[in-house]
């Protein structure tokens, strides 16, 4: 299918009122976190669970739901993983299942700069758009678990992806369009699989048990 490149400018603008309707999220927090070594979903980055931070960013639109994991929040709903193990595709594919407005941004939980801005910007673009979704770029890397979703689309498109055996997500582009948000400079949308990721971010982080 059609993927819909971008030119090279920021993802976000900031100091806008964010309201955001007819859009939910989605955090994934069911991986293994081997290359961490820990539960990334658990990590404190100053004194606060990393989960709680993407949760936060989100907390703007009509519902938040963590997939995945053995993690308790006191404002939105977990559920567990269908497939757990089976990778991310699979995951989004449930997320899109689960979901009841006509966008969906869908996270991962290891995002420790993400802000209410990215995901306003993300649900904001895609709105203005003709694709499927909105993906942003990193240092040439699409940030596939920090995305905005059509479910019309997005919906048909992941179930379809799964039946044929694939687990991850650039398999999506091979029918959805994808706009691609090039910012090479912007640590918000840096997702951390490693203490060194951490570290190059220059976050303060420590571990906090993982069932609270």
């Amino acid at each position: 299918m059609c993927v819909v490149p971008s030119p090279a400018r920021p993802v976000v603008a900031s100091g806008r009122d964010l309201i955001v309707d007819d859009a939910e999220g989605f955090v994934l927090a069911g991986g293994a976190s081997s290359r961490m070594g820990l539960d990334k979903a658990s990590i404190a980055i100053d004194g606060r669970r990393l989960l709680d931070r993407v949760v936060d960013a989100l907390q703007q639109l009509d519902q938040v739901t963590i997939v995945g994991g053995e993690h308790a929040h006191p404002s939105v709903t977990t559920v567990p993983d269908r497939r757990p193990g089976a990778g991310p595709l699979h995951a989004m594919a449930h997320c899109a299942d689960l979901a009841r407005s006509p966008v969906a941004v869908i996270t991962s939980c290891d995002l420790p700069l993400i802000d209410a801005d990215v995901i306003d910007a993300l649900v904001r673009r895609l709105r203005r758009s003709g694709a499927d979704g909105v993906v942003p770029v990193t240092d040439g890397r699409p940030q596939w678990l920090l995305a905005s979703w059509r479910i019309a689309t997005f919906r048909p498109a992941a179930r379809h992806a799964v039946s044929l055996g694939h687990r991850g997500p650039r398999a999506l582009t091979r029918q959805l369009s994808i706009e691609y948000v090039v910012s090479s400079d912007d640590d918000r949308l840096a997702d951390a699989d490693t203490p060194a990721d951490l570290d190059r971010l220059g976050v303060r982080w420590g571990q906090l048990d993982p069932k609270r």
